[in-house]
């Protein structure tokens, strides 16, 4: 795949963006590392890599690569000032050395090489195809959280949309919202704030509808779960207070 250089981004922010793919960190330290764009490579091609790309490790099928070449891939990523290594590769004592040496990240991934990188590719390139990825990551993230019902829910969504997105949101409890508007939190159809971005860009644009109706869900069921029972005895009260003598013996 050709090296995409549209844009800048940290590494640190791609691997978070890639959880999904199980993608860790196995040696280094991704913190402002940038990277240009993406490559696949195979295990002797390394030497090929381009400056500042994210390098991922093609192996031949059903063979596992020796330590030694492992080691000599190694060396050759950092040799061309490469951004990062990844791939389906076990490090060595040996490997893990040279790589904190030459200041090389190396990544564990459990996804196809491929479809990592058509992920990073769309990170990198800052496109649509980019925003509508971190949305959908965003999106699925915090359905897994209202999914999971954590006791403080609402703080839980809002925490794994901004970890999702790499942008932090929270509510805004102001007044004139309308529960028509798309960024309206709201219990049933009382608005409560709006959902805000610290900052705004195409997929925090795309995903806000969805993670502030999301939370209006949770928070109209976290409001049910407080009040109902007391709710229920109250319109009990009121049906015994205006129930007919018939009725009353009935209940």
């Amino acid at each position: 795949m050709e090296q995409s250089t549209a844009d800048r981004v940290d590494l640190r922010e791609i691997i978070e963006q890639a959880d999904r793919f199980g993608t860790r960190v196995l040696a280094g330290d991704p913190d402002g590392v940038e990277v240009l764009g993406v490559e696949m490579l195979g295990l002797d091609d390394l030497a090929r890599a381009t400056t500042g790309s994210l390098v991922i490790a093609t192996l031949p099928a059903g063979e596992a690569p020796r330590a030694y070449q492992i080691d000599i891939a190694v060396r050759r990523v950092i040799s061309a000032d490469a951004a990062a290594l990844t791939g389906d590769i076990a490090l060595s004592e040996t490997s893990l050395t040279l790589a904190r040496r030459g200041s090389l990240v190396v990544l564990g991934a459990d996804a196809a090489p491929s479809e990592l990188a058509v992920f990073v590719d769309r990170l990198v390139r800052r496109g649509a195809a980019g925003a509508l990825s971190r949305a959908e990551h965003a999106i699925e993230a915090v359905s897994r959280v209202a999914e999971a019902g954590a006791p403080d829910i609402r703080s839980a969504i809002l925490d794994a949309a901004s970890a999702a997105l790499g942008v932090e949101l929270r509510i805004d409890e102001v007044a004139g919202v309308r529960w028509t508007e798309a960024d309206a939190v709201c219990i049933g159809e009382v608005p409560i704030g709006r959902l805000v971005a610290e900052r705004d860009d195409p997929a925090v644009s795309i995903a806000r509808p969805v993670i502030a109706s999301v939370l209006s869900r949770a928070a109209s069921r976290e409001s049910q779960d407080r009040f109902g029972p007391v709710r229920s005895r109250a319109d009990l009260i009121v049906e015994l207070l205006f129930a007919e003598s018939s009725r009353i013996d009935g209940l």
